[in-house]
């Protein structure tokens, strides 16, 4: 929900994606001034941005797991061939 008209927003209509039809900025008070332009270049900087980015943060995380396993069934072999 949107309230208020004293806002100002930025929209992007083409977000290439098959499940968003469309991005919406919201633009901070205090950055009101700044040229068009400059605020159109960031919000489609942040939009390509976050497409890209979305879902490699929880791509990541899976791959360090089985490194840490390998690591963690190393040093137990390494403890158990020393304490035997």
């Amino acid at each position: 929900m949107l309230r208020g008209t004293n806002r100002s927003v930025i929209e992007i209509n083409s977000t290439d994606s098959k499940y968003f039809e469309k991005i919406i900025f919201f633009i901070k008070p205090e950055y009101h001034t700044v040229p068009k332009y400059i605020l159109k270049n960031e919000a489609e900087s942040t939009a390509e941005k976050l497409g890209k980015n979305f879902y490699k943060k929880k791509k990541t995380a899976f791959k360090k797991t089985p490194l840490m396993i390998g690591i963690a069934f190393a040093v137990l072999a390494v403890l158990f061939f020393i304490l035997k």
